[in-house]
């Protein structure tokens, strides 16, 4: 399980790396965006459950040292 952007895993997944869009996740499944990513992602056995982030365009990762 991946609670990530598609840049971590897209390049391993044909069709997987198309996710730009500026919809919230609820509108997503309401216009058949996110049924559309199930049917891409399944043919690979990836088994997508959806978006859980809007609106977070980056985050940055580091270590205290």
């Amino acid at each position: 399980m991946i609670f990530g952007c598609e840049s971590y895993y897209g390049a391993s997944l044909r069709g997987a790396y198309i996710h730009l869009s500026q919809l919230t996740p609820m509108e997503e499944r309401k216009v058949g965006y996110y049924d559309l990513r199930m049917d891409i992602l399944k043919k690979q056995n990836v088994m997508y459950l959806g978006r859980p982030e809007h609106g977070v365009w980056f985050h940055l990762f580091t270590t205290s040292l």
